[in-house]
């Protein structure tokens, strides 16, 4: 799994950045084959490297041939290196899933805004289906909201 990986929501879709972060002098194919991985859950995948000198001509082509891009993190600040045009990755939905699970991040069933499964409430109203309870995640915000408009009414 990435070391450092952000997550947004773009228009309804669950857009997915991971980072392999390394301190090494050498990145070899094994390096580069380990960020790709990532992309199985991520839609953009980075190699940042920590290390005094910058990637080597290998490496840029490497990660252009794979679309990976490469950051080199130098004396407080990041560059791109080079900058790349790097694709964006259709994530495979179901190790999206898995990997939000793991982490306990879900979305919102109203607000469709993206928390921890701590920050959340689960809601489990029986007017959602006639018959059946459904349980449904809500972020605070929108259970708060809700139990203003509807539980009060």
């Amino acid at each position: 799994m990435a070391d450092v990986v952000g997550i947004k929501l773009i228009k309804d879709e669950i857009d997915v950045i991971a980072v392999e972060v390394k301190d090494k002098e050498k990145i070899g194919p094994q390096i580069i084959n380990q960020t790709m991985k990532n992309f199985d859950f991520a839609n953009k995948v980075y190699l940042a490297n920590t290390y005094k000198r910058s990637f080597n001509k290998r490496v840029w082509s490497d990660a252009e041939l794979h679309g990976v891009g490469l950051i080199w993190i130098k004396s407080k600040a990041c560059v791109e290196d080079p900058p790349l045009l790097i694709g964006k990755n259709k994530p495979n939905p179901i190790l999206l899933d898995i990997f939000l699970k793991k982490n306990n991040i879900i979305q919102c069933s109203i607000c469709k805004v993206l928390v921890r499964k701590w920050d959340s409430e689960i809601l489990s109203r029986k007017f959602f289906t006639q018959d059946s309870q459904i349980q449904r995640p809500i972020c605070r915000e929108c259970n708060k909201i809700f139990n203003e408009q509807y539980l009060k009414a």
